[in-house]
């Protein structure tokens, strides 16, 4: 559905519900596999951007991730990025080829986030020191500063979130910005499914709940794969 006003960036919002049940899976699983490698977890938002980049809609991606900070050292609460490119760390066409690296640099950056030490906040605070008539101007005469700095698509996880709507940036995130709620709703069937908010450039998302569906897939196909090897 259009959900903008004229003048305004043209921008469409879908919401959808799936089951994350096989992500949630392989997450344990490679977690259980991984976790010395990438130290700790394989968090369900690097898992999601790696298999979403995966598909060839979102091949080289740079994938935005949000991090939420908590309030320390005087400051409030408040969110930082990741952003990374997971064909960064792709070297081979194994199906594991590139998760781990990746979900190790994913962790790295979150534990910089949290202590407010990211490279996206150290670029922000720098950025703050420019008058803003000055910053506007450098960002709509190079916007593909935006897409190197922050990413072109955007996943958002809120895991207490029964269902919440995509928010939008009136520059870059050019494939548009996931959101990602509760994995524990209850379906009619029994069993559970997850909210799944998508915003982006009008005409354009359309086609990312079937993309998002083969990703699962994809999980279902590499969970099944541990369990039997």
């Amino acid at each position: 559905h259009p959900c903008h006003v004229a003048g305004e960036r043209p921008v469409d919002l879908l919401t959808t519900f799936v089951d994350l049940t096989p992500v949630q899976a392989l997450r344990r699983e490679v977690t259980a596999r991984f976790a010395d490698a990438v130290g700790g977890e394989v968090t369900l938002g690097a898992l999601i951007a790696w298999l979403l980049s995966r598909e060839p809609e979102f091949s080289g991606v740079r994938v935005a991730s949000t991090v939420d900070v908590a309030a320390s050292g005087g400051y409030e609460r408040d969110v930082d990025v990741v952003s990374l490119r997971p064909a960064d760390y792709v070297t081979g066409p194994g199906p594991w080829d590139g998760l781990v690296a990746f979900a190790r640099e994913f962790n790295r950056l979150i534990a910089a986030c949290r202590t407010r030490t990211s490279p996206v906040r150290t670029g922000m605070q720098t950025a703050g020191l420019l008058p803003p008539w000055t910053h506007a101007t450098l960002v709509r005469s190079a916007p593909a500063s935006l897409d190197e700095t922050f990413g072109t698509l955007c996943i958002t996880i809120i895991r207490d979130a029964k269902v919440f709507i995509a928010p939008m940036t009136d520059l870059g995130l050019g494939l548009g910005f996931f959101a990602i709620g509760s994995a524990a709703l209850p379906s009619a069937d029994g069993g559970t499914v997850t909210s799944v908010s998508v915003k982006g450039d009008a005409g354009r998302i359309v086609h990312y709940p079937a993309i998002l569906q083969r990703a699962i897939d994809r999980a279902a196909r590499l969970s099944a794969a541990i369990s039997s090897g």
